[in-house]
């Protein structure tokens, strides 16, 4: 793919999770095509480091690499830099087998990835100031009020979880809601992670206004 196609700068496929003693957990197929995915990879991220392959030559030119103040998602940072200039390839194969423990560096890092994203996105931003205003706008898609009935909630030991079971939409204020509610229950006993985010902005327009001339001001 890579040799075909000049102006990509990353490739990925898709894996297999398994667990700790090797048996089948599930196939993470990717759904996305390749092309210019940035806005597809803010709202899922499923880059696979273990099947990724980068061209060299793009990485010179931009002067990107690891981020030394990264400690947990160093390939979303530089992938995500890459995804906001360049094209990049995907494969919906099944490329490599990712061993899920509650050991990992991913489990036991989850406090600090939403500080590291932000910290990601705030490089973004400010080495390409156009994509603030590009994405500030998003039509919300056709799956937007859908439930994925078929995904598999998955906790390691010693953990439980509330899962949405009816549609509906949900703001930051509801998330902190949530998460002090269960504080209170908690206290100093157990640590909150969420697992989604609101990512998608909401447009409103004032009342009494007439139809048409674009999409109203965000509202949350």
């Amino acid at each position: 793919m890579m040799e075909s196609n000049e102006d990509l700068a990353l490739c990925y496929g898709s894996i297999q999770e398994v667990y700790k003693d090797g048996t089948f957990f599930r196939n993470v197929i990717t759904k996305l095509h390749s092309g210019f995915i940035f806005d597809k990879l803010l709202l899922q991220f499923d880059i696979s480091i273990i099947t990724s392959m980068l061209r060299k030559s793009i990485l010179l030119d931009s002067s990107l690499n690891f981020d030394n103040n990264i400690r947990a998602s160093e390939e979303f940072c530089l992938f995500m830099q890459l995804a906001s200039k360049y094209k990049i390839g995907v494969s919906r194969e099944i490329m490599a087998k990712y061993r899920v423990h509650q050991t990992s560096l991913t489990s036991q890092s989850l406090s600090i990835l939403g500080k590291e994203r932000r910290y990601t996105l705030d490089l973004i931003i400010k080495s390409t100031p156009i994509l603030n205003y590009k994405y500030k706008k998003q039509f919300k898609g056709k799956n937007f009020n859908k439930i994925f009935k078929n995904i598999k909630p998955f906790f390691f030991s010693n953990s439980l979880g509330l899962k949405i079971i009816e549609s509906g939409l949900l703001n930051s204020k509801h998330f902190e809601t949530i998460r002090q509610s269960v504080k209170k229950i908690l206290k100093k006993t157990g640590r909150i992670t969420f697992f989604c985010f609101p990512q998608t902005p909401k447009t409103k327009k004032p009342l009494e206004i007439r139809m048409g001339k674009g999409k109203g001001n965000v509202a949350y």
